[in-house]
């Protein structure tokens, strides 16, 4: 940070500047400013519990706390992106095999239990991993069943963290990864 010599408040070394005599520089000289340190957060600062304003004077930088409740509202904010996150593309686990959960998969899903016994023989359902399990009515239901296990934990997990200080991404059910 550049403040003037003269009068302590913030500039900019490298705008124009017109000095009193109405010379004109490209840069300001460096005569008149000097460089100190930038202001000193708070120890417990992160953009999630402080605004930080500049400002030209002293002390420069002004770090604010904001209130409990937009402290908590951020947070629940971030717990309900990760829970529809989860949700919708987290997938959904049945013996050693991840299903979709995204919502036109839950879609086609409710149709095959919906199917029931008439659904056709031999359907080949991709899984997450990009194999192909033979698609049953009884297949089907413990999909669905696998499903809304998994919603609901999900579920139950956000409602715990809503009340709770424990960290926003740690916690989850487990969901599908590629690795």
């Amino acid at each position: 940070m550049f403040i003037f010599k003269s009068n302590q408040k913030r500039c900019n070394p490298y705008a124009s500047y017109t000095d009193a005599n109405g010379t004109r520089y490209t840069r300001m000289p460096a005569e008149l400013y000097e460089e100190i340190a930038d202001p000193v957060p708070p120890e417990d600062y992160s953009d999630e519990t402080y605004y930080s304003t500049e400002q030209d004077d002293a002390p420069y930088v002004i770090y604010t706390k904001k209130s409990e409740e937009q402290i908590a509202s951020l947070r629940w904010t971030k717990i309900k992106v990760i829970r529809d996150n989860l949700t919708f593309n987290g997938g959904c686990q049945l013996g050693d095999k991840w299903f979709h959960s995204d919502t036109h998969s839950k879609v086609q899903q409710l149709a095959l239990v919906m199917a029931g016994a008439n659904l056709p023989e031999g359907i080949q359902w991709k899984t997450m991993d990009g194999s192909f399990i033979t698609m049953t009515p009884e297949l089907a239901t413990a999909i669905y069943q696998a499903q809304m296990t998994q919603e609901q934990a999900i579920f139950h997990t956000c409602e715990i963290k809503k009340l709770d200080d424990s960290p926003v991404n740690e916690g989850w059910p487990e969901t599908y990864s590629a690795d």
